[in-house]
């Protein structure tokens, strides 16, 4: 529903937006404008620069797109410059994969499994969650969440986009400086938690996906 404060805001819009801002190609739908404003203008798609017609607030376009339209969002993956490591929002903590981890809806799986299949995306790269925590792994971050929300939450597709992490290289027995593997990582869990508990429930399932991953690629 648009609200008189939208009224204001698309009463200040310049025509020429509609053909210069990529946020706005994005929120009408219109690819073909978006792939001009990429590939003969040259525009960077990583930046924060853009805002839509009805909200002053500036995200990520790969972000944006993949709440307004499905076929600009299936363009933009495609581009090799899109960093799916980059934040959603200018400043703020949240890569993009990350968000679409935890994001609940079915859509968000197959958003998620876009990203993480794109080339910026290393399944075994460090990273720090803010700039207070010591580095951890992606399979880290997706153990570590799927049992901190079993309770609160439905885990399958927590748990279905850590398995997909998995098939994607994600090593269980790799290490960091500061953390143990993401299998020893969740064993220590599951050694403080009752077997009963959610959350020990949660912790068997993933140490036998993890286990069944090493014991396939010894197989190998």
């Amino acid at each position: 529903m648009v609200t008189e404060e939208d009224d204001i805001i698309m009463a200040n819009v310049s025509p020429a937006m509609f053909l210069n801002s990529p946020a706005v190609a994005i929120e009408l739908g219109q690819v073909d404008i978006l792939k001009h404003l990429v590939e003969e203008i040259g525009i960077d798609v990583n930046a924060h620069r853009w805002s839509g017609y009805t909200s002053l607030t500036k995200h990520h376009l790969l972000s944006f797109a993949a709440e307004k339209d499905k076929a600009c969002f299936d363009y933009l993956i495609t581009r090799q410059a899109i960093d799916v490591c980059a934040v959603e929002e200018e400043g703020g903590p949240t890569k993009l994969w990350e968000m679409y981890f935890l994001d609940e809806p079915s859509e968000a799986a197959e958003i998620f499994d876009a990203m993480i299949s794109h080339r910026s995306f290393d399944p075994n790269k460090s990273f720090r969650l803010n700039d207070e925590t010591q580095p951890v792994l992606p399979l880290h971050f997706a153990c570590s969440s799927s049992i901190a929300l079993c309770e609160s939450e439905e885990t399958d597709h927590l748990v279905t986009k850590t398995k997909r992490l998995l098939d994607l290289g994600a090593d269980p027995q790799l290490a960091t400086e500061s953390l143990p593997s993401p299998l020893d990582f969740v064993a220590r869990f599951f050694s403080s938690l009752g077997e009963e508990t959610e959350e020990g429930k949660t912790c068997k399932r993933l140490i036998a996906m993890m286990e069944e991953k090493i014991a396939a690629g010894e197989k190998r």
